[in-house]
């Protein structure tokens, strides 16, 4: 029996629409839990993936990424590299000051604004040298 292309796409969707109303029934009915809320939500973000390939269709996203691979010759530059694993570097090191003032009871505020400004050079620079690499 072959299964055409538009059948792939209806189940693909159906499938995808499946997934999002099990996500959100573990969202729902786990939400005090972690693992529940976690894995709702990677539920949800698993459904979009399938409804944007069913959307698309399976024939048009094979080869979308054949030429998306063929044309990506460019990769982030040494500045945006060095950026990103000091960002890493950044993040450990004011984490590990948060982790040590959090031991002794909060007292100071600067490993917080350090932290927080480390999580947004990381929220600039690794979404950069991601879309670069895809």
């Amino acid at each position: 029996m072959k299964v055409s292309r538009e059948h792939t796409k209806v189940l693909l969707f159906a499938l995808g629409m499946l997934v999002l109303l099990v996500g959100f029934v573990i969202l729902y009915l786990g939400f005090d839990n972690f693992a529940a809320r976690s894995l709702g939500l990677l539920l949800c973000v698993g459904s979009t993936y399938l409804i944007n390939n069913a959307r698309r269709g399976v024939a048009a996203m094979a080869e979308g990424k054949k030429r998306s691979r063929r044309a990506t010759t460019t990769r982030p530059g040494r500045v945006a590299q060095i950026l990103s694993v000091l960002a890493l570097a950044a993040l450990g090191l004011s984490f590990f000051f948060l982790y040590k003032d959090a031991l002794n009871g909060y007292h100071e505020v600067w490993p917080v604004y350090v932290f927080g400004a480390a999580v947004v050079v990381c929220a600039v620079v690794w979404p950069y040298v991601i879309a670069k690499l895809m």
